[in-house]
């Protein structure tokens, strides 16, 4: 259930899991895809996250989750380790990723990791320049609850931006970034 459209809305991009050893508590990665309905080619497999981190889950249960940069060069998503037999229970922390849809190198952000993520992940959303990454979280052991944060993507400096905004529905989502008028 996790996807998202590129901006230009040809290419999809689409969360599938693969088989892992047999063994493990959990046997599944969870990896993205790309497709373009349109074309006579099969999906393209963009990451290759069972090998870095074994069983995982990208964000949460929530449709459309997967955040496109507006130049729709780069995907923005969080990557769960699974610790456990189901992918509700015994999870590790969610951290921030970003893939580049060219290449499929992948960078992971180690600035925020949340263990708020069940059912859902926070929604990431991007400047309108591609610059950064907002999103609602709760910073461990700092009482402030939920607060606004803003991820620089290359630098990976996390700054906070609010003293705090109030999880509607369940979760602490940032809706959109709009432009100065």
């Amino acid at each position: 259930n996790n996807l998202g459209w590129s901006p230009n809305g040809l290419t999809l991009a689409y969360v599938q899991k693969l088989p892992l050893d047999a063994t493990t508590a959990y046997p599944y990665a969870s990896e993205l895809f790309l497709t373009q309905p349109d074309q006579a080619t099969a999906p393209r497999q963009l990451t290759q996250l069972g090998a870095v981190y074994g069983a995982t889950r990208i964000n949460g249960y929530t449709v459309g989750d997967l955040s496109w940069s507006p130049d729709g060069t780069q995907i923005a998503f969080w990557v769960i380790e699974v610790l456990g037999s189901g992918v509700e229970s015994n999870l590790g922390q969610a951290r921030i990723h970003l893939v580049d849809v060219n290449t499929g190198q992948t960078r992971a952000y180690c600035g925020y990791a949340t263990d708020e993520h069940t059912p859902t992940t926070p929604r990431l959303v991007w400047s309108p320049d591609g610059t950064h990454l907002a999103f609602g979280g709760n910073v461990p052991n700092d009482n402030k609850g939920y607060l606004l944060l803003v991820l620089n993507v290359a630098s990976g400096q996390i700054t906070e931006m609010s003293d705090g905004i109030y999880p509607t529905y369940g979760a602490p989502n940032v809706i959109s970034w709009g432009l100065a008028p």
